[in-house]
């Protein structure tokens, strides 16, 4: 059997996907086989991998465009041991492959493993960043720990992941963690032999479909079943997604984190409620700072948002309601 599976969904983005491949040629140990999902343009992706003949890749295309369909197409092909996803429009760390391989020989019982991701942001002065910080955490959108709030927000420890203080505090691997990262992760075959698959009801790029997988996951295969290694590392370059206009995207966010709450995170209690209410005031903001280069767009199609969720909330949480055709259209 295939060892390695690299599974890389895309959606008009050749130059985005080249520089991919560039990086996968580079690995120290490379894939056995890797699987592009083409949702747009294939002749374009097919072009792409004609300069890279030398991976070992093919092309799969679907006619619609979900990157959760996309994932679980790419699933339904593989044959590796270990299948790992990765966006296109990131760089592979040169030893990838086989610091993802150490991590689940040492630890048997990890069934999914995410990494540092380095964004290329720049610093920013301490107290803004900690005002903001602050905010968060007020709000109910962050806290200390990786985790699944009761808010329906999943919050990792941003600010010293991949760092020596990171490491220094658990060690070179962390499994004190309840989601995975979308744009790369890997998993172990038994997760998807076990018949878990990425929601297809979340179309498009899906915003948090990666959370609600991998939570999924952590709560079947229980604590210290998901794991985070700083040195599984890549570069993300946040290629511009042309599939959804901005009302489009702020519209999904605000529907698609009220179906993760209600079906992964909500218990039936008031408590549980009243925190995924107080959080959207800073989801919101979050949203809207986002967008902020078309503020008054985005204000108004949250607004329109929590009008649908108000009107509309228990046919969604029962999924009696075509609540995409309202993403889609408003």
């Amino acid at each position: 059997m295939t060892l390695c599976s690299l599974i890389i969904p895309t959606f008009n983005r050749p130059t985005d996907l080249a520089r991919c491949l560039r990086s996968i040629k580079r690995l120290r140990r490379g894939f056995d086989e890797i699987l592009i999902v083409d949702q747009g343009d294939p002749r374009a992706t097919e072009e792409v991998l004609k300069r890279h003949g030398s991976l070992n890749a093919r092309v799969l295309t679907q006619s619609v465009p979900s990157l959760t369909r996309a994932r679980n197409l790419g699933i339904a092909n593989a044959a590796g041991r270990f299948v790992f996803f990765a966006d296109d429009d990131t760089t592979l760390h040169p030893r990838y492959v086989e610091t993802a391989l150490d991590c689940f020989s040492r630890y048997p019982d990890v069934v999914g493993l995410t990494g540092h991701i380095d964004h290329g942001w720049k610093a920013r002065g301490a107290p803004r960043w900690m005002w903001r910080r602050f905010l968060a955490l007020l709000l109910l959108v962050s806290s200390f720990r990786w985790e699944v709030m009761r808010s329906g927000a999943n919050s990792a420890p941003f600010w010293d992941m991949g760092t020596r203080r990171f490491r220094d505090r658990h060690g070179p691997v962390s499994r004190d963690v309840a989601f995975l990262f979308g744009c790369h992760f890997a998993c172990r075959r038994e997760v998807f032999e076990d018949g878990f698959r990425f929601d297809e009801r979340f179309i498009r790029w899906g915003f948090g479909e990666d959370v609600m997988f991998s939570y999924r996951l952590y709560k079947h295969y229980g604590h210290g079943s998901l794991a985070y290694c700083p040195a599984f590392a890549l570069r993300h370059y946040w290629g511009r997604d042309l599939s959804l206009s901005d009302e489009s995207a702020v519209r999904m966010q605000v529907i698609y984190r009220f179906v993760f709450w209600r079906q992964e995170v909500y218990e039936g209690s008031p408590l549980n409620a009243l925190c995924y209410l107080y959080s959207q005031i800073g989801f919101a903001l979050l949203l809207v700072r986002r967008y902020r280069h078309a503020k008054r767009r985005a204000w108004r199609a949250a607004w329109k948002s929590y009008l649908y969720l108000l009107a509309h909330h228990r046919e969604i949480a029962r999924d009696r309601i075509d609540y995409n055709r309202f993403i889609l259209d408003g």
